[in-house]
């Protein structure tokens, strides 16, 4: 159990301080903004669109690549025998499905960062700041949704025990 607690406490401390630069990227934002009123963009074009519409998609993509990779590992229990629980020879059992949860949950909050770094990118390069607040509050719903909750850790930790291998879809 407190190898369970300190490895949630380690990627819930590594998942505020990725969801902690979106603040950053909105004050990068109102910088750019504050300094121009007249601010354009590194490559103005007339129709901006095509960038905004390949942004969007590939936020949508990315959106949906994290929600699969969580839902995929929540859903299944992980493939081990034995206690989760247990000391000496079978710590590295304790260990595995620990060290599954944090490369997944870590993933998936980097994924949603991504999305708004891609509206930061499209501000930066179009001017237009509604790509980036739009993409800023889809990143922040992902991270709302996806970050680590210790009873979802538990559960599935349990589950192990159990061998059952269904989960909820928004873990």
């Amino acid at each position: 159990m407190e190898d369970l607690k300190a490895a949630y406490r380690r990627t819930a401390v590594i998942s505020a301080a990725i969801a902690f630069t979106l603040p950053i990227y909105a004050i990068v934002v109102t910088i750019f903004q504050q300094m121009s009123s007249s601010f354009e963009g590194i490559s103005p074009a007339e129709d901006g669109t095509v960038l905004t519409d390949v942004l969007f998609l590939i936020s949508l993509a990315t959106f949906f690549l994290a929600w699969r990779i969580k839902t995929r590992t929540f859903r299944t229990a992980p493939q081990r025998s034995g206690p989760v629980e247990t000391e000496g020879s079978n710590a590295r059992h304790r260990k595995e499905p620990l060290q599954l949860l944090t490369t997944t949950t870590l993933v998936t909050m980097v994924l949603s960062e991504s999305i708004a770094m891609y509206g930061l990118a499209g501000f930066i390069v179009t001017g237009d700041a509604r790509i980036f607040h739009i993409l800023l509050t889809v990143s922040t719903v992902a991270f709302i949704l996806w970050f680590p909750r210790y009873e979802r850790w538990q559960e599935w930790i349990n589950r192990q025990h159990s061998g059952s291998n269904h989960g909820e879809a928004h873990q």
